[in-house]
């Protein structure tokens, strides 16, 4: 079965993404479930990092600034249906989803990515776009870093906006200063007799082009300080991407938000 395509449709344009159902059906699966329930709608981008990613799926962020931002999740106790399978999960502890690092396909630009906290099994809502090939977020590369941010889709039209988005002015707290927010996620099916399988759009001259030349990209982590910052992680820290060389990282605000690694 084909895998499902997201349209991302935002204030500064569209874009869209194959999800992979084949290759992470867990994460997918949890995915497509809260764009089919709504649960993005109204959410603004609450971290963009130029050079790094693009963070999302903050349920707090449906306040643009909100100091909630970057600390949420889907309920806890709330269930869906893996697709493939039809086995039924139970988001836990904060409305988290279990770890799945079974595929190797790295954090490259354009790449969609969960976020998490440092810990394992804490990915839930949150995920960011890569703009940059950032390898060191890897699951398997811990010798780059300690981060484990799995792939779970990657941009195959529109790049180009999620460019434009990496590119807006933001705050101290990388929050931009214009808000940038998802009207919608929609995921497409195919339309066939007695088919139930999902539609892969053409791909135009401008999504090519994309591909070839490589468009930027970033991961994150949930809820963790970078750990060459000396303090360990809290629970509700800003997401800070480890994409970003130790000494050019922005403070994290105590006060807000999760770090994204």
């Amino acid at each position: 079965m084909p895998n499902p395509i997201a349209t991302f449709d935002t204030t500064e344009g569209s874009f869209t993404a194959e999800i992979f159902m084949d290759k992470l059906p867990v994460t997918a699966s949890n995915f497509v479930d809260l764009c089919n329930t709504g649960f993005y709608n109204g959410v603004h981008f609450h971290r963009v990092i130029d050079g790094f990613m693009l963070q999302f799926g903050c349920p707090f962020a449906k306040d643009a600034k909100s100091g909630r931002s970057g600390t949420g999740g889907p309920d806890d106790g709330s269930t869906y249906t893996v697709v493939p399978t039809g086995a039924v999960v139970t988001r836990k502890n904060g409305g988290n989803i279990p770890d799945e690092l079974v595929d190797k396909t790295s954090n490259e630009p354009g790449t969609l990515s969960m976020a998490n906290t440092g810990q394992p099994n804490t990915g839930g809502s949150q995920f960011f776009v890569n703009t940059v090939h950032n390898d060191f977020l890897d699951h398997w590369r811990n010798d780059l870093s300690p981060s484990q941010h799995p792939v779970f889709g990657k941009v195959v039209s529109g790049m180009d906006i999620v460019m434009k988005i990496g590119k807006t002015k933001c705050d101290h707290n990388d929050n931009p200063v214009t808000p940038v927010m998802m009207k919608t996620i929609t995921i497409a099916k195919r339309e066939l007799k007695n088919s139930g399988t999902l539609q892969m759009p053409p791909k135009n001259a401008d999504s090519a082009k994309n591909a070839r030349s490589g468009v930027p990209g970033l991961s994150l982590q949930k809820n963790i300080k970078p750990r060459w910052r000396g303090s360990p992680p809290t629970r509700w820290q800003p997401l800070h991407p480890l994409g970003t060389p130790p000494n050019e990282l922005p403070a994290p605000d105590e006060t807000s938000g999760r770090a994204l690694f």
